[in-house]
């Protein structure tokens, strides 16, 4: 690895990267999904009908979602939504015994409002393929949270493991613009630590 005093933001986050999947694999992460989606765009036809508007003005609007807080804000509601919908997972504390690991890493590229990549483990019965776990974001997440674009459909990819989640990330997404969410991420912790319930 890099002398971290001389590394690039791009390498640091490569290296930060990879130590938070080993960590977590150490921890019995089984990564095998990347979700990328993306957020309703203040702008897109429909959202001029203020009734349609859950938080303020179009501006203001904009202005959240180029915030990195609410952005991680809307991040934590749609983890919670998956928690429950695929694991059964009510409680972030359960996390652990599940075995269950998320990690969402939010891109910001210049000019152009946050979108997120979403790394999760194998998910199980019936959620075993792409199509599925499709179908399950659009039936029970979607309807649910008010954030996410109606004109953007989630893209669902398999990675395999910790090689395959780093090398997606290091090669489908570019790095300088990326921050990993610590506080919306769902992530395995050493027996008796970690988080009490969810956010």
């Amino acid at each position: 690895m890099h002398n971290t005093m001389y590394c690039s933001p791009e390498q640091r986050l490569q290296e930060e990267s990879l130590k938070l999947l080993r960590q977590q694999k150490g921890r019995g992460a089984d990564f095998y999904w990347m979700l990328t989606f993306h957020y309703r765009n203040p702008a897109v036809t429909g959202w001029e009908n203020k009734k349609q508007l859950h938080n303020g003005s179009i501006n203001g609007m904009t202005k959240l979602r180029n915030d990195s807080i609410h952005v991680s804000k809307d991040a934590k509601h749609i983890r919670n939504l998956l928690l429950r919908s695929i694991w059964g997972v009510k409680r972030l504390d359960l996390c652990n015994s599940a075995k269950v690991a998320m990690i969402f890493f939010h891109e910001k590229g210049q000019g152009i409002q946050y979108h997120t990549h979403l790394l999760i483990g194998k998910t199980p019965p019936p959620y075993l393929t792409v199509e599925s776990i499709e179908t399950v974001w659009k039936q029970k997440v979607l309807p649910k949270a008010k954030c996410l674009s109606r004109t953007n459909t989630v893209d669902v990819r398999a990675v395999h493991g910790v090689q395959g989640a780093f090398d997606y990330l290091t090669k489908e997404i570019p790095l300088a613009d990326n921050v990993i969410d610590y506080e919306a991420s769902c992530l395995l912790w050493p027996l008796g630590q970690g988080p009490r319930c969810v956010y």
